[in-house]
């Protein structure tokens, strides 16, 4: 899902399923300073990449313009479990802007 950064987004609920990969794509500034940092992990899920994507309308070398901050996870096994984000700078007390996922994994549809 591609998301929004906003501080009264209350969690999102998806359903994975074993084996596949699954991705959040988050509104961001990180030439400003600011991204997002990812706070809770479930072992369900495994974080395989993350990179940012600045919006087409940006120019090179524009300070602060904005993109998108995308997280791709491997879902490992079934079960229930949160992502929580934090919206800030790296260097001061984590902002109050979050972001959640709860999730509930489901078995692979391949298995035997």
């Amino acid at each position: 899902p591609h998301l929004p950064a906003n501080p009264q987004l209350a969690c999102l609920h998806e359903r994975l399923i074993v084996n596949t990969t699954y991705t959040v794509t988050l509104k961001s500034t990180p030439a400003s300073g600011y991204g997002w940092q990812l706070k809770q992990l479930p072992p369900l899920l495994n974080l395989q990449n993350t990179y940012y994507t600045p919006a087409n309308h940006c120019q090179a070398g524009v300070t602060g313009c904005h993109g998108n901050q995308t997280f791709v996870f491997k879902v490992l096994t079934s079960g229930t479990g949160t992502l929580q984000w934090s919206y800030g700078r790296m260097w001061v007390p984590p902002s109050t802007i979050s972001h959640c996922v709860d999730i509930i994994v489901q078995p692979s549809l391949d298995r035997p």
